[in-house]
């Protein structure tokens, strides 16, 4: 949920102390994430503040003073003030927390028919549902839970091809209170209810979007669109925190006709079959089609300024009368010194390459602290993205207050 609706699902006291809120939170220092427990939140009212955009269309946005954390130079995580960050920082995000609600008022096909009716239905029109769809997969799977659940038929319309409605105020009320609002498309959401569910139902949900408003290009990129900014925005959150990265971007330059694209592409079509993929037979087919053909490599998921941590690592080895270029071929031995030469950044894949060649040649080399390091941060779930654009805002400004670690991932 956004931290402005803590409010609404939890008891706030007066002098701002909280009860239950768990929040994803992450010590630098030790590249160690948890799920903590914010002892208050605070409504600080409208501040000056400033909005941080990355190369993959990812935003942050904080008061002039709020800390955030990077890359430094030395290839070491440290904060710096928000008014401080510049063009060209590389910031890492996290991915893969894995925080779910309990709300289990959904069950998991409940929430794949909201996600089809969020992407392809229709609730502007009173007492009536509309679903649109030229998919006879989809249709069917409408059709049979409707039927089952209220005892009611999907109605083909005689005016447009593929719609196809419900008139029923007794259904419709009760998708209002699944979630689901009478809103246009571009003012759409993901149902509280879906924000608030386990996992089981969050992937449901999820899978119905995709196998409505997704798509799978010939390319091997997935795509998803959509008119409003809000699901946008709500759908990456929902992704990331499933461990999926992808960039997002807009296409357009008019609030009422701008699209949100939400794309992956590269090794994180693996994470997205994994995690969400598609119900829809024929997408999931032409992406299984596409990653078995495919060898994928990526150049999106680096790791800047650990050429120095790399060398280090290296001269150990060597300096302890080991020989560590036996245990490489020559190409990757070639990337090793690119990488630590500074020529190069390594990627999540051959930073593991490269330790497990460390092991190799010390079996010991596990009390390294850099070899610890690396270890650490590849498996951290940490995506590092450059800062494309700092620009100065104005608006309302809300806070936790995590006790033990004093920090939270927003």
């Amino acid at each position: 949920m956004e931290i402005q609706d803590i409010p609404k699902y939890y008891f706030v006291r007066e002098n701002g102390s909280v009860e239950g809120a768990r929040v994803d939170s992450f010590t630098p220092e030790t590249l160690f994430s948890t799920a903590g427990v914010a002892s208050h939140w605070y409504d600080l009212g409208e501040s000056d503040t400033y909005r941080i955009a990355t190369n993959l269309g990812h935003e942050i946005e904080g008061t002039p003073e709020h800390p955030l954390v990077i890359m430094g130079e030395d290839g070491n995580l440290r904060f710096k003030t928000a008014k401080n960050i510049k063009a060209g920082d590389w910031i890492p995000l996290k991915t893969g927390s894995q925080m779910f609600g309990n709300y289990r008022r959904l069950d998991k096909e409940q929430s794949y028919i909201l996600g089809l009716l969020t992407g392809d239905g229709g609730m502007t029109i009173k007492d009536r549902i509309c679903f649109t769809t030229a998919d006879r997969e989809l249709l069917i799977a409408c059709k049979n839970y409707f039927q089952k659940k209220y005892s009611c038929q999907l109605q083909k319309t005689k005016s447009r091809k593929y719609d196809y409605v419900i008139t029923s105020a007794v259904v419709k009320s009760e998708l209002l209170q699944s979630g689901l609002s009478e809103n246009y498309s571009r003012n759409k959401k993901v149902p509280e209810q879906i924000m608030m569910a386990p996992k089981e139902q969050v992937v449901a949900f999820l899978q119905g979007l995709f196998d409505t408003d997704g798509s799978v290009y010939k390319t091997g990129k997935v795509e998803f669109s959509t008119s409003s900014k809000k699901l946008a925005k709500q759908v990456s959150a929902l992704l990331l925190n499933l461990g999926v990265m992808h960039k997002f971007r807009i296409k357009g330059n008019n609030q009422y006709t701008d699209s949100y694209i939400l794309l992956i592409s590269g090794v994180e079509l693996i994470n997205f079959s994994q995690q969400v993929g598609f119900r829809l037979t024929r997408k999931q087919e032409k992406l299984n089609s596409y990653l078995a053909k495919i060898k994928l490599r990526t150049n999106v998921d680096l790791f800047p300024a650990q050429g120095i941590r790399i060398l280090r690592l290296w001269r150990h080895l060597v300096e302890d009368g080991k020989k560590p270029s036996k245990y490489v071929d020559e190409s990757f031995h070639k990337q090793i010194c690119r990488y630590a030469q500074g020529g190069r950044k390594p990627s999540r894949e051959s930073i593991k390459l490269f330790l497990e060649a460390c092991v190799k040649v010390d079996p010991e080399i596990y009390t390294n602290d850099d070899f610890k390091f690396l270890q650490l941060m590849v498996n951290s779930g940490l995506f590092f993205d450059r800062v494309s654009k700092v620009e100065e805002f104005r608006g309302r400004v809300y806070d936790f207050t995590v006790s033990e670690t004093h920090s939270f991932v927003s």
